[in-house]
């Protein structure tokens, strides 16, 4: 019994106990697009947060890549603080974005680590989209400054359909 009582107070000690995710940086949105289960461009039509975990309720207006169709419905879960998955309680109902998301069991999460979310706004994209080598110097190529992070709606849904 002690053992137990030992165990507990050693692992609520631990400097790992109270840490919220650890990751690096996963890369830019067409970087990480590959690893995604779907690739949607869609509108958010609901936000919830209730402090365990936070949620977007998103209508599909098309998909790039996964099993999912076009004008359905699907709750996405976000970071609840603690979890590696990306934050969605700041987005506003009848925002459109582009979202790669992972599903399990039916669930579907924006992972956190890497730029997985997109705003699209006035017809442009915007956000670390893709890095732009063309236009990198040697110096540049680990730093952001030359990841594009605006595009044309028709230009970005046209590279994501190669």
């Amino acid at each position: 019994m002690k053992f137990k009582h030992i165990v507990a107070v050693l692992f609520i000690l631990s400097p790992f106990a109270g840490m919220a995710c650890m990751c690096g940086y996963g890369g830019t949105f067409t970087e990480v697009a590959s690893k995604a289960d779907a690739v949607i461009y869609a509108e958010v039509i609901s936000v919830k947060a209730n402090g365990k975990y936070t949620s977007i309720d998103v209508k599909i207006k098309e998909v790039f890549s996964g099993n999912l169709k076009k004008g359905k419905k699907i709750k996405i879960y976000g970071s609840d603080g603690a979890n590696c998955l990306g934050t969605v309680k700041w987005h506003k109902k009848t925002e459109d974005l582009m979202l790669a998301i992972k599903e399990s069991n039916g669930k579907y999460t924006l992972p956190g680590c890497g730029t997985y979310k997109l705003k699209v706004e006035y017809g442009m994209v915007q956000g670390l989209i893709n890095r732009d080598f063309a236009t990198a110097t040697k110096k540049e190529t680990d730093w952001p400054k030359w990841n594009k992070k605006e595009m044309d709606l028709d230009e970005f849904m046209a590279l994501m359909k190669k």
